[in-house]
């Protein structure tokens, strides 16, 4: 019964719908018109307080669509939430403050309030601060849906940490369905921002000494930076040259020698990505191009809309009559059902079947209780049933995808 209950309270609260949306860029126009000016103007004014703005930002739309997807999960807080876990500890206060007041702008006009999905103010505002610091502009596909599920667990081996070896970025990167270019491509964010030194410190401190693959030059002057016991709170530029501009120098100090992690400079050392390293060192349109098209692919990564079930007879004689009998759902046949009203959605039709009042020449009995508490617990406990039955069905093509939320949002019940 609990799991029946986690399950509906999962697809109620994701308000069921009938089909499967895709993105798409104009999806606010009938509601909010406005979206893409209120964002940019709250995110323009944002970043004349402070730079960190911008890399605050993009790094948080990375680790939020890298981590169950591009939801905004990522700013759930509870007890165990996503942020918390040690990986996320380090995202700039900033950046989350972006997405805050660009959304308060957004409530703040009466056709947009509560319109507008954190996810997709995040992947607004990610494409206006790379604009503010010199990158590329580009079209933002919107749609998304806000994640209702934070865990810390969640977290877990899904981020690269800078001692990767090409082999495991490439894994992780092509687990969200993004190419080694891709990849090299979304690297190339690291022209902006910084990292706090115990991040690289194995590279210029050990015992066989600095790391052979780092500029020996380079490698001095971080230690400068980061002596022996440094501040933990001590953070270093990782483009040493041009760090709060977007261009292709971080591509140019790969070449150098001057990636700051391991997981940088090997893009370069490993002779399989080399040539697009050296590609986008030369040429910053193919870098800027290659960029948009990575980034619109990561905003695409695990994206909740509209959920797609199934659709579902209401009386014998339906096309889908046989398969739903597979399911073991209870169908009811009814005296009112036509060749044109025979298909219906999920438990839109006990919503049906409980309004039905019939007409002067032939009225229908539910057969529910007469007393109005009784009634009312009878079409809660049908209502479950019936989309228990549609949603845990093998021809639902999200079958698992239900069962694996529903998992996850029990454990993070429980935890209450």
């Amino acid at each position: 019964m609990r799991k029946l209950q986690v399950i509906c309270l999962l697809i109620f609260s994701l308000l069921v719908a009938s089909c499967h949306a895709q993105l798409k860029q104009n999806f606010y126009q009938n509601t909010c018109p406005n979206v893409e000016s209120i964002v940019k103007a709250a995110v323009t004014n944002k970043f004349q307080q402070t730079f960190v703005t911008v890399p605050g930002t993009l790094r948080l739309f990375f680790h939020d669509c890298f981590v169950r997807g591009c939801d905004a999960s990522v700013f759930l807080a509870n007890a165990n939430a996503e942020k918390d876990h040690p990986d996320d500890l380090s995202l700039a206060g900033d950046g989350f403050d972006t997405v805050i007041k660009a959304k308060a702008a957004l409530d703040s006009n009466p056709g947009c309030r509560n319109q507008v999905s954190c996810a997709d103010i995040l992947a607004l505002a990610t494409r206006d601060v790379i604009a503010l610091a010199g990158g590329p502009s580009y079209s933002v596909e919107l749609g998304r849906r806000d994640g209702r599920i934070s865990t810390k667990a969640s977290v877990q081996n899904k981020l690269p940490h800078p001692n990767f070896n090409l082999d495991q970025l490439n894994t992780m990167f092509a687990s969200h369905g993004l190419s080694q270019t891709d990849m090299i491509a979304l690297s190339g964010a690291h022209t902006l921002g910084f990292s706090h030194c115990s991040k690289f410190s194995s590279r210029i401190y050990s015992k066989s000494g600095i790391d052979p693959t780092l500029n020996r030059q380079y490698a001095l002057q971080l230690r400068q930076m980061c002596p022996v016991n440094v501040d933990p709170n001590i953070a270093i530029n990782m483009d040493p040259t041009t760090p709060r501009t977007f261009d292709n120098a971080y591509y140019k100090n790969l070449q150098q020698g001057k990636g700051l992690f391991s997981s940088d400079q090997v893009l370069f050392t490993d002779a399989r990505s080399r040539a697009t390293v050296n590609l986008f060192a030369s040429n910053s349109n193919a870098f800027n191009q290659a960029f948009v098209t990575a980034i619109t692919k990561l905003g695409r990564v695990g994206v909740l809309t509209e959920i797609y079930l199934l659709d579902v007879s209401s009386f014998d004689g339906s096309p889908k009559a046989a398969e739903i009998e597979t399911c073991q759902i209870e169908k009811l046949i009814i005296s009112w059902a036509t060749t044109k009203n025979f298909v219906d959605c999920g438990i839109f039709f006990m919503r049906h079947m409980e309004m039905y009042m019939g007409n002067h020449t032939r009225a229908w009995d539910c057969g529910f209780p007469k007393d109005k508490r009784a009634k009312k617990r009878k079409c809660s406990l049908l209502r479950k049933k019936y989309a228990y039955k549609i949603l845990t069905c093998d021809i639902n093509r999200h079958k698992d995808r239900v069962l694996n939320e529903a998992n996850d949002l029990d454990n993070e019940t429980n935890e209450y």
